[in-house]
């Protein structure tokens, strides 16, 4: 069930606007360049989607965003836009190597990818919104992984650390939001690193690998 709105959360911007619903979306596949975006919107700033019908970027479709000329254009015309709404962007970035080294250490595990992802995940909420609190995760479907496994394991993490997310999947085609998240996850992949840098409102972790976390995701001990 969504949380309730925030109090002291403003939609003029005279109080800092804290995320209290994030949407997930995933470029790349396991053992590929991986690319977990999300965006993370206040209460006041759902309507996101339709202020980017209103000012005349009539850009995202259901289709996903490739590396064309075009398609270029459009992924810096709708991250400058979220950038000038102070909409907070965030990206996970797995390398193949570190897909190896993830392998090599929990492939014995069960379910081992789908805890990895529900821990990528975790890492694209946990620096932005403070633990106690609750709030919302939509995660678009994918095929290559066991979403329903996946939001357990992101349930299970969150509870570990004080996060109370009510956790729900979805698809682009259905929560238009979603698609801010591929625009996310494209921007990370095409775009200069030098222009990213530049988008005061997105964080890009790159193979974060928190011993902690996912030695409680796997089982294991501390010495």
């Amino acid at each position: 069930m969504p949380v309730m709105p925030n109090s002291n959360e403003s939609a003029h911007g005279a109080l800092p606007l804290r995320p209290n619903s994030f949407y997930f979306d995933i470029s790349g596949q396991t053992f590929e360049k991986t690319i977990v975006g999300s965006v993370g919107l206040a209460d006041s700033q759902r309507g996101v989607f339709s202020r980017l019908r209103h000012h005349g970027r009539q850009l995202l479709t259901n289709r996903r965003l490739k590396s064309t000329k075009t398609d270029i254009s459009i992924i810096r015309q709708v991250m400058d836009f979220l950038n000038a709404e102070k909409i907070s962007m965030n990206a996970v970035l797995i390398s193949t190597p570190r897909w190896w080294e993830f392998k090599q250490s929990y492939q014995n595990f069960g379910n081992w990818e789908e805890r990895i992802y529900a821990y990528l995940y975790f890492e694209g909420f946990r620096h932005h919104i403070s633990p106690g609190r609750g709030f919302n995760v939509f995660i678009d479907e994918d095929t290559f992984f066991d979403n329903d496994c996946a939001i357990r394991w992101l349930g299970r993490i969150s509870k570990s650390n004080r996060y109370h997310p009510a956790l729900a999947k979805g698809r682009v085609e259905y929560i238009e939001q979603i698609r801010l998240a591929d625009v996310v996850c494209r921007a990370v992949r095409y775009l200069p690193s030098d222009e990213l840098a530049e988008i005061e409102n997105l964080t890009v972790l790159n193979n974060p690998s928190d011993i902690r976390i996912l030695n409680h995701v796997f089982g294991i001990k501390e010495e």
